[in-house]
């Protein structure tokens, strides 16, 4: 039996408002090309635990080098939470986590922050998973082979033993090759080119 380690948002879930990243780039405005921003924005964002969304906001402002004004901390903050409002599980989600747990460990291995609690809550998320392994909670992004590795060790189980299925060619998919381990991309609107690709979470039980 090997472990199947699910990405979150755009794989389990879909946000409810056009990425929030994006969005957020877009008020920020740091000087730099996105694909830069995303990673400094997620370590700073993403890999900590904090008291207010506010001092979030601050903190990746901080690591950016961007003056936040006080309009554009509230509409980061009303971004973030009419996201979390708004979110969905995909149509097939649960289902499909209900079979494979029958044969497979389950990891949720996702860069999100410390307020995703009340989603999880929500729907319930934990009860589908042996194993959560959140960004904020282990101070690693999922991209780095730390992740993998310590997944891999409190599984008790080689990287071999480990399948990573997520949305983003950047951080889900070629994190996961980059340490070694084979990788899934759900590619729901058929943009980019990776073999194994799925076209949502029912396609996998063919290409496991």
């Amino acid at each position: 039996m090997g472990a199947l380690l699910f990405d979150f948002w755009g794989t389990l879930l879909d946000h409810g408002t056009y990425s929030p990243i994006r969005q957020t780039y877009k008020i920020m405005r740091p000087r730099m090309r996105f694909g830069d921003f995303v990673p400094r924005f997620e370590q700073a964002f993403m890999t900590a635990t904090f008291e207010s969304q506010e001092q979030a906001f601050k903190a990746a402002a901080e690591e950016l080098h961007v003056r936040l004004k006080p309009f554009m901390v509230d509409k980061l903050i009303g971004l973030w939470n009419k996201s979390r409002l708004l979110a969905q599980p995909y149509p097939e989600t649960f289902t499909v986590l209900e079979d494979l747990k029958k044969e497979h460990k389950l990891v949720l291995l996702s860069n999100t922050d410390c307020f995703v609690e009340s989603v999880l809550n929500k729907f319930e998320i934990e009860k589908y998973f042996d194993l959560i392994a959140l960004s904020y909670q282990t101070g690693l992004l999922k991209q780095d082979a730390k992740s993998f590795a310590l997944v891999a060790k409190k599984l008790k189980m080689k990287k071999n033993d480990l399948i990573m299925i997520g949305d983003s060619m950047e951080t889900d998919i070629n994190g996961a090759e980059r340490a070694g381990v084979r990788a899934i991309l759900v590619d729901r609107r058929d943009r980019r080119a990776h073999d194994p690709k799925i076209a949502d979470l029912t396609g996998l039980k063919e290409v496991l």
